[in-house]
């Protein structure tokens, strides 16, 4: 087996169907890669559309009996795959027909984290992130591959980050860090339905990725920069969220200021309860 797919999905079987239905219509022959998917704490008809349909390339499926996060369940899939190459792609990102054959073909030149463009469609509205030059940062659950014998030497994903965020960066710079090298896939594409999560307005994933980041750099302080959670970062981030700045920024975007809102009060939360723990 050549690229084994590694897909998550939870209580959306309407979008699960449509991306079954583009992994389907790829160009890429179904006798050269796989599904391996996983069922995370479900009890809206997920499973049993999974155990029920006929698909041209094989598929295997896991279940959890309750959500046991992200990471888990992706690296439960992971220990499944049997190909070269793992392609992960979650389950509200539908593939345009060769994006597979793109990820497959940069695979083949040269051991790489490679990483494609992602449309987002939310609301009749699109925005398109186009990858130009690619580091670490830029690993994600929507459209990257990667040889699957480095995704097994750095350990997968962290299992340790609970709720949304920070576990896809961490991947990345582990990778960096085995010496892989990253690689820009703009013509490798999905249709992401749903908006980017740092412009949903969901403050609740905003604070868990602000309390991630934390953790992440009390084992890797060099990434306080890159997540926005050094010291000087926070106390910029103060004063720009804060009045006169503050509304300023709020009338401006009002998206952004509050996902960082957020980021900011969920960053502080995690840096007072790790102090209070250090007294204890």
């Amino acid at each position: 087996m050549e690229l084994s797919v590694i897909t998550v999905t939870r209580n959306r079987p309407q979008l699960l169907a449509q991306k079954l239905a583009s992994l389907a219509a790829q160009t890429l022959p179904p006798d050269r890669f796989e599904l391996v998917i996983c069922v995370n704490g479900c009890e809206q008809g997920s499973l049993e559309l999974l155990n029920g349909v006929d698909t041209p390339f094989s598929m295997k499926v896991l279940s959890f009996a309750t959500n046991e996060g992200a990471a888990k369940a992706r690296n439960a899939c992971a220990k499944q795959a049997q190909g070269e190459a793992i392609y992960l792609s979650d389950d509200d990102c539908l593939l345009f027909p060769d994006t597979l054959a793109q990820h497959l073909a940069a695979q083949r030149l040269a051991p790489v984290v490679a990483v494609g463009a992602i449309y987002f469609e939310h609301d009749g509205a699109s925005r398109v992130w186009r990858p130009g030059r690619v580091g670490y940062w830029n690993v994600n659950g929507a459209n990257t591959s990667l040889p699957r014998v480095s995704f097994e030497a750095v350990g997968g994903f962290d299992e340790s980050l609970s709720g949304y965020g920070g576990e896809d960066i961490l991947l990345g710079y582990r990778l960096k860090q085995a010496g892989l090298g990253f690689m820009a896939l703009p013509e490798a594409r999905v249709r992401h339905l749903g908006p980017d999560p740092q412009r949903s307005g969901d403050r609740d994933k905003a604070r868990m990725a602000g309390k991630n980041a934390v953790k992440i750099v009390a084992r890797h302080p060099n990434l306080a920069f890159r997540l926005g959670v050094h010291p000087l970062s926070l106390w910029a981030k103060r004063v720009l969220l804060a009045p006169p700045l503050g509304l300023v920024w709020q009338r401006l975007d009002s998206v952004s200021y509050t996902y960082e809102r957020a980021y900011l009060a969920g960053a502080l939360e995690e840096k007072r309860r790790g102090r209070e723990a250090n007294r204890t």
